[in-house]
């Protein structure tokens, strides 16, 4: 908040080394505190340094003239520096230090996302994740996708999706800014932004490290297995050379055992397997996990010598989903005396080396015997699967007479129901799949930066480099068949400069920043999906971005209660895009389509916002936001050239509070807000007139979401109750979000009786895709204070996530050309449900040695974090579930 304070309303009788003492607490304090404490401790710093500096009476008396009694001298106080235009102190944020980041067990960013007001990430893969803010995202998984979030790293804006989730370790804070972001270096964050900051020297010794030891505990009837994980993190930080060069070098490396079941694992030899030939032998019992299709073709291993025998392979494991994963970080300061500034320049490098993401198939076929035609959730493949989970639920329902007809009329309701609302089968983490996934991605890169003071001005100056290579295996459909597995390596590099400089006019309170960024990034992908045993589609595609924004940023205290805030920026983007197709089939290469575009978007966005200062500690405000996100090419083509997605654009109007309460007790902040987005980019997977798939990203005419957050933090004991139980701390955070399509339509076609037939899906009216209509989570934590004895510090932590949906035509899967949708309601979702985490530390008087003791997803909930339709392709959906409760110790050492 800035403000004019007259230094006559302080105590002039305050001695200066008392003023000079108390306002070095609140500095200190400022640069440990959250936004808003920061602010006000900053400026009540300022005020007591006026106030011992000015030469004033013993007595000053209230005067009603405009101008300071004789001898009082008069300051211009700021709340927030010129960095808080750009990230500081925005309007809605959410933000976690190191110690949320602990107590939470994150791994990474998307950890985050189910204690965060209005925000979810899903990582269904081991290296890819999207983000949706306030329902706003990008469901792609494509090497070249560019989601509506901007993901900064140590002010780096990191566009390849490959290295956006990165191992989290030895951090400063996380902030997830909600909301399209007009100005500053927030290129195509038309749903707004997520901020890491990692520990930067300081000049002094310091060294930590954690040791983390850790089991899945969850219930074995479930398929899970009791697998080891350690985790172990440090850092050390020293001064190369004293008050002038020092580093800080910190590392993370993490290894676990597998905890799922592959039920084609541990095969049998081929030669000890059964042929589907001879007329006596049941196609089951020719079947080693499942699969049907796949004995009816010759056996391509010679080694095996006869035919119609099942092709899975030899040598499988058993348990699966294992991690060995490592990253490390060496960060250098230079801070000249005598100088007010500050050079850092940064190395670090990682290596993911672990499964690829197992999860479950629910087939969409016929059953024998079954009510309900062709079409059964629950059912089978079109090559015949059916995961043998699912036998006993369907025989629970079934009844069946003596001709093995079902005879319960309502036996597919009761299927849907029980596989929509628990969900899943009795064995989630138990799959059948025919091959090994794996993915290992080496990543590493580096950045300079300067921040100085010349003169009056604040300048900036970044640059930095990122590069990853990538090599991906799965087995992407869930089961022993092959429909889509996927085979694919990818690489890129990008470059991102910025360059910002700020000031203050010297007679008004109006701070400006002017500021730029460039990032160019060159990508190459070569992707193998095969789709039987020798027919597939080689994709060979590259892409080149080449991204600018200019922009300018102000406020300005134009009145003592009131603050504009506000900025506009120029964005321009440019992307090449070569996209080669070919077909492989019986051991031949077809080349089927040459794609070569071009193509560039630009246009200005803008921010502007009022902010009232009702007191000292609270204030309200009201802003409007213009977000862009630039347009996108379609990685995922299937046949037919397609012209890249248009440029997304959201008006966005938000009002919202914040403030401290109850003497500084409580921390609150809420936000009401009302978006409007044209040409809504959004993937789908549909399906085509000769019955093949459709991945493509399109354009939602027009979409609309409004909502609410409120967050708080809460001390309630602070300064009143005995020093051993007062330090009990409440946080709880809610959102509500209503988002829907107001006009999407796309015309489609369909075989029908021999003819194509086209229609329209009509998915206006409908809930945006991850979008969950109310989250709410929260955490209790009380430090005891033993004196002698040190802390013990009990955590509890829960959060609570509404009906979710994966895909457009709200979980119902794809639209049938008579209107009809295909599946269940949350066949492509998941119904509502809770998670609960506990933690017991106990910290030692000096704060040396940590110890806890922690349970993470205590009543093993199961449920899935993504989920996609499948069905026209090859009569299955496809799940990611989430993970079961695990238990662990946390052991930290502070040196």
């Amino acid at each position: 908040m800035n403000s004019i304070v007259p230094a006559r309303q302080l105590r002039p009788d305050v001695p200066r080394s008392w003023a000079v003492f108390l306002a070095s607490l609140l500095l200190i304090s400022a640069t440990a505190s959250s936004p808003i404490a920061a602010e006000e401790d900053e400026r009540d710093a300022t005020i007591l340094l006026a106030q011992a500096d000015a030469s004033v009476d013993d007595e000053v008396e209230d005067d009603d003239s405009s101008g300071p009694p004789e001898g009082v001298q008069i300051m211009r106080v700021r709340g927030r520096g010129i960095d808080a235009i750009e990230t500081e102190v925005p309007s809605s944020l959410t933000q976690f230090n190191a110690a949320d980041i602990e107590a939470l067990g994150a791994q990474n960013i998307s950890d985050l996302s189910r204690v965060t007001p209005n925000v979810n990430i899903i990582q269904p893969g081991a290296t890819q994740s999207i983000f949706f803010i306030r329902g706003v995202g990008l469901s792609d998984f494509s090497a070249n996708a560019t989601g509506a979030v901007a993901v900064f790293q140590d002010r780096v804006a990191i566009n390849a999706a490959a290295i956006q989730t990165g191992q989290l370790y030895d951090i400063g804070d996380i902030q997830a800014l909600r909301g399209p972001q007009g100005t500053g270096a927030y290129r195509n964050a038309s749903a707004g932004a997520i901020a890491v900051t990692s520990r930067r020297p300081t000049g002094s010794y310091a060294a930590n490290l954690r040791a983390t030891f850790g089991r899945r505990a969850a219930d074995g009837g479930k398929g899970a297995l009791h697998a080891f994980l350690q985790d172990y993190e440090g850092a050390i930080e020293m001064p190369i050379v004293e008050d002038w060069f020092s580093g800080r070098f910190a590392f993370r490396l993490r290894d676990s055992d597998p905890y799922k079941t592959n039920g084609c694992g541990n095969a049998p030899p081929f030669g000890s397997r059964l042929a589907r030939n001879p007329p006596a032998v049941l196609p089951a019992d020719a079947s080693i996990c499942g699969e049907l299709s796949q004995d009816l073709i010759p056996n391509p291993n010679p080694g095996a010598g006869v035919l119609g025998i099942s092709l899975i392979p030899v040598g499988l494991n058993r348990r699966v989903q294992f991690e060995h994963n490592w990253a490390a970080r060496g960060t250098w300061a230079i801070t000249p005396p005598e100088m007010e500034t500050k050079i850092f320049f940064n190395l670090h490098g990682s290596r993911l080396n672990q499964d690829n993401v197992y999860g479950q198939a629910i087939g969409f076929g016929r059953i024998q015997g079954f009510p309900g035609g062709d079409r059964v959730f629950g059912g089978i493949t079109d090559d015949g699967y059916q995961d043998r989970d699912l036998i006993p639920q369907i025989e629970a329902v079934c009844d069946r007479n003596a001709a093995l007809a079902c005879q319960n009329p309502f036996a597919q309701a009761l299927l849907e129901t029980s596989l929509t609302q628990r969900p899943l089968d009795a064995r989630p983490f138990r799959g059948d799949y025919n091959r090994d996934g794996r993915v290992t991605r080496d990543a590493y890169g580096g950045f300079f930066e300067i921040e100085s003071k010349i003169a009056d001005l604040d300048v900036s100056l970044l640059t930095s480099w990122d590069q990853y290579r990538r090599f991906t295996r799965g087995d992407n459909d869930f089961t022993p068949e092959i429909f889509f597995e996927i085979d694919e390596d990818d690489k890129a590099w990008q470059t991102y400069q910025e360059v910002k400089v700020g000031g203050e006019l010297a007679r008004e309170p109006f701070e400006w920043e002017i500021g730029g960024f460039y990032l160019q990034e060159s990508l190459d992908v070569l992707a193998n999906t095969a789709a039987g045993i020798d027919a597939g589609t080689i994709r060979d595609y590259s892409q080149r971005i080449w991204s600018t924004g200019v922009w300018g940023s102000f406020a300005w205290d134009f009145l003592d209660e009131l603050t504009l805030e506000g900025g506009v920026r120029f964005n321009y983007e440019r992307k090449t895009f070569r996209f080669d197709r070919s077909l492989a089939f019986g051991g031949g290469i077809r080349p089927q389509d040459a794609i070569d575009q071009e193509e560039v978007w630009q246009t200005p966005t803008g921010k502007i916002q009022l902010r009232y200062h009702l007191y000292e500690n609270a204030s309200i405000y009201a802003q409007y936001n213009r977000g862009f996100k630039a347009g996108h090419f379609n990685a995922l083509n299937t046949g037919e050239t397609q012209d890249p997605a248009e440029d997304e654009f959201v008006d966005a109007w938000e009002v919202g509070f914040s403030g401290r309460f109850l003497d500084q007790r409580l921390q609150m902040s809420g936000a009401f807000f009302y978006y409007r987005y044209q040409d809504y980019q959004l993937f789908l997977f549909s399906n085509a007139a000769n019955g093949g798939p459709v991945l493509e990203i399109v354009n939602a005419s027009q979409a609309e979401n409004f909502g609410a957050e409120l967050e708080m933090r809460l001390k309630p004991l602070e300064g009143w109750a005995p020093r051993i139980i007062e330090g009990l701390e409440i946080t709880g955070n809610a959102s509500w979000l209503h988002g829907e399509f107001i006009d999407f339509q796309i015309q489609r076609e369909a075989r029908l009786a021999g003819f194509v037939v086209s229609f329209v899906q009509d998915f206006s009216g409908d809930q945006l895709q991850n979008a969950p209509e109310w989250k709410v989570s929260g955490n209790a934590s009380w430090e005891f204070d033993l004196g002698k004895y040190g802390y013990l510090i009990p955590f509890y932590q829960f959060s609570y996530q509404d009906d979710i949906f994966y895909g457009v035509n709200e979980g119902e899967g794809n639209i049938d050309f008579d209107g009809t949708s295909l599946l269940p309601r949350h066949a492509i979702g998941q119904k509502a449900f809770w998670l609960h985490d506990l933690r017991l530390t106990y910290r030692t008087p000096g704060g040396s040695i940590e110890v806890a003791g922690w349970v993470r997803n205590v009543t093993d909930e199961v449920y899935k974090n993504f989920a996609f339709d499948a069905s026209v392709v090859s009569r299955v959906i496809i799940n990611f579930v989430g993970e079961p409760r695990t238990i662990g110790v946390d052991v930290t050492v502070n040196f």
